[in-house]
Order: C-alpha cells, then sequence, then structure tokens
C-alpha cells in the first residue's frame, strides 16, 4: 500500500464554516426557478462545502459528507440538464428539493472546467444516469460561450465520453489526439502548473486504468496525489482553498477501479476511503 499523505486543513475552521454554507446555499437555491444562473454559484459553494466536509471527515464515514458530494453532484449536473434542455424548464433535484429550473442554452459556465467536475462527482456518486447524459452533451454546448481552453481539453472529454460509452475505437483515436494537442507547441491558454501537476498526471492514470495495470495504475494514482499536493500548495491561497483538500479526478479513477476489481493500493486524505468503496452511495436520491 502507497500511502500520500494530504496537506493539512484547518478543522476546526471549516467545522464553524459549514453550517453557515449550507444555510447559504440553501438561500440562494430557492432563486434558481428565477434566476438559473445562481446555479455557476451554487457550483462553487458546493465544491467549497464538500472539500471542507471531507477535510473533517478524511475517510467519508459521515452522512453528512454524502449528502455534500450528492449535492455537488446534483448542482454542477445541473448545469449542463439546463443548458441542453429542449424544453423551456426542468425539473433538477437538488439537495432533496425539486426545483423547476428555467432552461438556459449554453452559458459562460456550461464549459469544460465545470463539465468535468460533473463527470468526476458523479463517477464518484456512482450516479450512473448523470454520467450517461453528461456523456451526451456536445462539445458545441461547452464552446459557446467560453474560448478559455486549449483545443486537447476537448479531446479529453471526448475520450471519456467514449470511454463510458463502450467505444473503444473512438476511445484510442480521442485519447492519441488528446497526446498530441497537449504538446507544447499546441499549448497557449492552460496554465502551465495545471498542465504538469493535474493535467498530465491524471491522463497518465486514467491510461493505467483503461489498460488493466493494477500496479502501473496504483503508481500513477500515487503520482498524480502527489501533484495534486504541489499544485495546491504552491500558494498561500491554494493551500487554504478547501476545494483542494480532495483530489476529484483521482478520487473517481479510484472508485472506477475499486468498482471494476482492479485493486486501489493507494491510501490519502485526498481519497476518502468510504468514496472510493461507495460505502453509502445508496443512501440518497440521485
Amino acid at each position: 500500500m502507497i500511502t500520500i499523505d494530504n496537506h493539512p486543513a484547518d478543522t476546526q475552521e471549516a467545522t464553524k464554516k459549514l453550517p453557515a454554507l449550507t444555510t447559504g446555499f440553501n438561500t440562494l437555491a430557492a432563486g434558481i426557478t428565477k434566476v438559473p444562473s445562481q446555479l455557476n454559484t451554487l457550483a462553487d459553494i458546493s465544491l467549497i462545502r464538500l472539500g471542507h466536509q471531507c477535510s473533517v471527515d478524511r475517510t467519508a464515514d459521515l452522512l453528512e459528507t454524502w449528502k455534500a458530494l450528492t449535492t455537488a453532484d446534483q448542482t454542477i449536473s445541473a448545469i449542463f440538464t439546463a443548458a441542453t434542455a429542449a424544453e423551456d424548464s426542468v425539473d433538477c433535484l437538488i439537495d432533496g428539493t425539486s426545483y423547476d429550473v428555467p432552461s438556459t442554452g449554453p452559458t459562460h459556465y456550461s464549459n469544460a472546467d465545470r463539465w468535468q467536475s460533473a463527470l468526476w462527482l458523479a463517477i464518484i456518486s456512482r450516479d450512473f444516469k448523470r454520467i450517461r447524459q453528461l456523456c451526451e452533451v456536445e462539445e458545441s454546448t461547452l464552446r459557446a460561450q467560453s474560448d478559455d481552453f486549449d483545443e486537447f481539453i476537448y479531446h479529453w472529454i471526448k475520450a471519456l465520453q467514449a470511454y463510458f460509452m463502450n467505444d473503444s475505437e473512438q476511445l484510442k483515436a480521442e485519447m492519441e489526439e488528446t497526446s498530441r494537442l497537449v504538446a507544447p507547441e499546441h499549448v497557449s491558454k492552460t496554465p502551465l502548473p495545471y498542465l504538469s501537476d493535474i493535467f498530465h498526471p491524471q491522463f497518465i492514470a486514467f491510461l493505467r486504468l483503461g489498460g488493466r495495470d493494477s500496479d502501473g495504475f496504483s503508481q500513477a494514482l500515487a503520482d498524480a496525489l502527489r501533484s495534486h499536493r504541489d499544485f495546491w500548495t504552491s500558494s498561500e491561497s491554494q493551500a487554504t482553498n478547501p476545494v483542494g483538500q480532495i483530489a476529484l479526478a483521482p478520487l473517481a479513477f479510484a472508485c472506477l477501479a475499486n468498482d471494476s476489481g482492479l485493486p486501489v493500493e493507494v491510501s490519502s486524505g485526498y481519497l476518502p476511503s468510504g468514496f472510493v468503496v461507495g460505502t453509502r452511495n445508496t443512501e440518497y436520491q440521485f
């Protein structure tokens, strides 16, 4: 077993902030039936709350931690439900309440970054319906209101979609194109620290996962967590940002590995063990 220590968090401060975050979230959520753009702010709050909750419950044993996960999953996926809806409005279940959310069409926040967060959360939640829905989101939706991403990101997303759609030929082609386009001469918009510490390690981990390489996957997962720690401790503002307390993409890959019978030989606070094995993934309505 490889152990990767997470960077420390102020758990007392996190415990103090959680009630206010929950209250603020619920207050803001009440307005999305009239102002659906508030989903973007709610997405940020949900990730902050999940990070704080995981910092006080490193193994994801508590129901509140699973509730925070489910709420983040529901909230960020709702962005894409509203963005792709053919109807005037859509019913979105968020934190136990159903909201009639007006359809938005593509927005600046229904972008490639939010899509990846939505997928990682859906995987960790074992929210298979939403995984399928996210795989049906078209590239044009992600691009429509955003010009902030390099081309490799869109091929990476299509590779992930192909993986879950069981399209092995498309998966291979998109992974090869992602690898080609992530070369320095093709990258101009992605910050170098993100590229080196977040994207490259998770890309390698996904390759090892897809190849069913148990030892290689564990090593790549450990490397991804070390790089995650480097990224989230590169400045004081990064180190105190609760979002960095879990590593969403590596955690999602660990969940996929566990569920497919591939051993996960890595232990870390960035990978809450309860999430990895899915101890409570059936206790909330998606």
